[in-house]
Order: C-alpha cells, then sequence, then structure tokens
C-alpha cells in the first residue's frame, strides 16, 4: 500500500533514498468498514488518508440533513484539512462509505519530515493547495448555475463521482433539494439520453 503513496508524491518532487525509507517508517495502514465514521464534528482529525481502495464521504449535519461537502475515491488524499493543520475540533464528518482502505500519516510526522527534508513541505503544499483549488473551483463554478446545468458540470467535471455515488448523495452536494434534483434529471438527462447523456439511476453498483 505505501508504494500508491510514494509514486503521488513522486508525482509532484524527486526524492532521496533517505527520505523514502522515513517516510515509509511513518505511514500507517488503516481499514474501515463500511459505515463507519472516519471522524465525527467535534473530533481533531489526526491524520492524512492517501485512499488505496474504496470511498470515503465528508458531510456537515444542519438540523436533522446531511449535506454531503465531498467524495474522496481511490487515489485521492481525505482529511478536514482546518481541524488537521490547526488541530482543532472538525466541523465536518468523514464516514467510509464501502470498505475502505487507506494509507495516513499524522500531523507530527508531517511536520517533522518537513523539517528534516525541506523539499517535503513544497510538495506538501501543492498537493494541499490541489485540493484545496477543486473545492474552491466547484463552489465557484456552481453559483450561477441552474440545477440542469449543475448536473451537467457534475457528469463533465466529476464522472467517477458521478457514475459511482448514488443520488440520494448527489443532490445536497450539488446543492439541491431532492425533488429540484429530480425535476432536474428530468428535464436534463432523461429527455436528452439521446445525446449521451447517462442516466445515473440505470447504473448499477452505486454507493
Amino acid at each position: 500500500m505505501t508504494e500508491a503513496v510514494i509514486d503521488l508524491l513522486l508525482a509532484y518532487a524527486a526524492f532521496s533514498e533517505p527520505f523514502l525509507k522515513k517516510l515509509s517508517s511513518c505511514l500507517i495502514q488503516k481499514e474501515f468498514a463500511r459505515g463507519k465514521i472516519v471522524l465525527r464534528a467535534g473530533e481533531i482529525c489526526r491524520y492524512i488518508y492517501f485512499i488505496e481502495e474504496g470511498v470515503f464521504r465528508s458531510y456537515v449535519i444542519r438540523g436533522t440533513k446531511e449535506i454531503n461537502i465531498w467524495f474522496m475515491l481511490k487515489g485521492d488524499m481525505a482529511s478536514a484539512p482546518k481541524s488537521f493543520i490547526n488541530q482543532e475540533p472538525a466541523k465536518e464528518y468523514i464516514v467510509a462509505m464501502k470498505k475502505t482502505k487507506v494509507t495516513c500519516i499524522s500531523l507530527q510526522d508531517l511536520e517533522a519530515l518537513g523539517q528534516e527534508f525541506p523539499a517535503f513541505q513544497t510538495m506538501v503544499l501543492k498537493l494541499l493547495w490541489k485540493y484545496h483549488t477543486q473545492f474552491y473551483d466547484r463552489l465557484i463554478d456552481l453559483l450561477d448555475k441552474t440545477p440542469d446545468e449543475r448536473l451537467q458540470y457534475l457528469m463533465e467535471k466529476q464522472p467517477e463521482i458521478w457514475n459511482g455515488i448514488k443520488e440520494k448523495y448527489l443532490s445536497s452536494y450539488l446543492g439541491m433539494s431532492v425533488s429540484t434534483w429530480n425535476r432536474a434529471k428530468h428535464n436534463k438527462l432523461n429527455v436528452g439520453l439521446d445525446k449521451g447523456y447517462p442516466d445515473s439511476s440505470r447504473h448499477s453498483g452505486k454507493i
């Protein structure tokens, strides 16, 4: 499992053998069963997780509703960034949507590696910036879009989420009520299937 994490890091920078050896000694393997809460609101996020298999879902609770804010799939990095960096209580939950295997590293080990190997700090910033930019871009891009346009945006920009996640989670992820989602799906998808738009309800194996 550690090989996949190292390959991800090497995509951002070249590292020496002493660094890779030290990094390997810091990495921890964990496995979460489907439905397992990885992080609860109010707890402190202790790790950055690199997903080897499975899916994490990040959400907040408002009243009795869960509002989904991110899905983290195989090859993604997962964390509650503010909680992790500041070691303060998280505002979000993270849950495993299926059996999920991860490799993770603690903040203490991350900082120690950065002090000993300065190039690693630059790489971490690049990696964190990548995910911050993706999250920020999605928020901005969806601000002025109609529900129909939001569905198309998800299909085009995040097809792996569209094809792998159930609609009951995707509606709040796009900032819609279930009824609005259903109307948009009818307008955009069922009417436009001959234009190549997939009907998400027909995919099997969604979680």
